[in-house]
């Protein structure tokens, strides 16, 4: 009775993990899709960027049009505030990014995705064409949350890219990149509509 019992219990956590595993890769699948349908949308975002020596803050703002581009104004700090970084392109091979009659050094030595300049059009373009290393599920202050992992092997770093995303409209709430295991960007989203 016992052997039978354990049998059972392992058939049972065998088909637990199976159902499980479809519903991440339905969910992943689910990302995919919700961001290649996409036409636009509109979003608060407050950077925290960490090069090591200091954490600097920047409050943003960011639309997206899937047919004209993604727009990023910075309003804070008030010495950047009315800068405007637009950019183009839905893939990582054939993203543009342009600043309006500036020039921004946010980090020289950054990789592409890491610094607010480039973050979001490197976000959408994993977004639209990656599958996720890993989801998950979780729940902060009652939302219901996806959480995606990507990772990205360059010829400079590895780039490890998190972002949690609403379950209901998987738009994002917040995001994380590491490279070569540090933080080195946040991204906290409000106001997403």
């Amino acid at each position: 009775m016992k052997k039978k019992l354990c049998m059972l219990s392992l058939l049972i956590l065998l088909c637990g993990c199976n159902i499980n595993q479809d519903n991440i890769e339905k969910s992943a699948d689910k990302i995919k899709q919700t961001y290649s349908d996409l036409s636009d949308f509109e979003t608060e975002i407050k950077f925290l960027c960490d090069s090591g020596q200091s954490i600097l803050e920047y409050d943003c703002k960011f639309e997206y049009n899937k047919e004209y581009g993604q727009t990023l104004t910075i309003e804070n700090p008030n010495s950047l505030s009315g800068i405007v970084i637009n950019s183009t392109g839905n893939s990582k091979d054939n993203i543009t990014i342009n600043y309006n009659d500036t020039v921004l050094d946010f980090d020289i030595s950054a990789q592409f995705g890491t610094s607010p300049a480039d973050f979001m059009p490197n976000l959408i373009a994993t977004l639209i064409n990656n599958e996720p290393d890993e989801v998950w599920k979780e729940i902060q202050s009652g939302q219901k949350l996806l959480v995606a992992r990507y990772e990205t092997i360059t010829d400079e770093k590895p780039i490890t890219s998190q972002v949690w995303l609403y379950e209901t409209t998987l738009l994002p709430m917040y995001a994380e990149v590491y490279t070569d295991g540090e933080r080195v960007l946040q991204a906290f989203f409000n106001k997403t509509n």
